[in-house]
């Protein structure tokens, strides 16, 4: 595991443009079991509060230009003991928060991987029954009530981000709020094969997939890391 830790360490130190020599990641045993997570004091992290209550420390995704930084990216990794010294993998994640330094930072997407547990009689089944694995949640932060401006023309609802004059025939509407919390509950599926596998509603489902080696798991890191920090810094950089 140790060059597994490294490995999920140095991609995240060239995400967040770190030297490879700035140690972030490390093992620590979790029962019989290893958590890897980020343990750092390093002046590019931070210390934050998840959704589900849980203190873990952030790195800065550095921005495009000169400034602070205002998004952070944490992750971890779970395997459970088992005989023989064995490790299985359960779960990892990435969350994203958003937040200057001098504010509480704010969990507002992650990317998650869980394998399915076993149900009985042989049978195993995934979190969410028909929930793709792995899978992104958009979360509460992201989802605060919003409003939208709304323009009418000749009797047609047009959604426009700014109205710059007003034009004989075009009536603003009042400001309209949706609470968009339900949608923290929705799994969008990261990997799926629905391509060439037809799904009719059942299982196996071809959105639903656990690690084949430790090489598969590695390339997820490699791909997930460098994917949302690419894309986090062209909209948010």
């Amino acid at each position: 595991m140790r060059n597994h830790s490294t490995h999920v360490q140095t991609l995240l130190a060239e995400v967040c443009e770190l030297p490879a020599t700035v140690p972030l990641v490390f093992p620590s045993q979790n029962g019989a079991g290893l958590l890897l997570g980020i343990r750092s004091s390093h002046e590019q992290t931070r210390e934050v509060v998840s959704d589900l209550g849980i203190p873990e420390v952030v790195v800065a995704l550095p921005r495009n230009g000169f400034g602070e930084p205002r998004l952070w990216l944490g992750l971890h990794e779970n395997w459970i003991g088992c005989r023989g010294n064995r490790l299985l993998f359960e779960q990892c994640a990435i969350r994203v928060y958003e937040g200057s330094r001098d504010m509480k930072p704010v969990q507002i997407v992650r990317l998650e991987w869980t394998t399915p547990r076993s149900v009985g009689g042989g049978v195993a089944a995934y979190d969410g029954q028909f929930a793709g694995h792995p899978h992104w949640h958009v979360d509460r932060g992201a989802l605060q009530q919003s409003t939208y401006d709304a323009t009418v023309f000749a009797g047609n609802e047009v959604e426009t981000t700014e109205v710059e004059e007003f034009q004989e025939g075009l009536e603003v509407l009042e400001k309209e709020a949706s609470d968009f919390h339900w949608l923290s509950g929705v799994h969008f599926p990261a990997h799926c094969s629905w391509m060439s596998t037809k799904w009719r509603g059942d299982f196996p489902c071809p959105h639903q997939n656990e690690p084949t080696s430790l090489d598969s798991l590695q390339s997820w890191w490699s791909g997930s890391l460098r994917y949302i920090g690419g894309e986090l810094r062209k909209h948010r950089g």
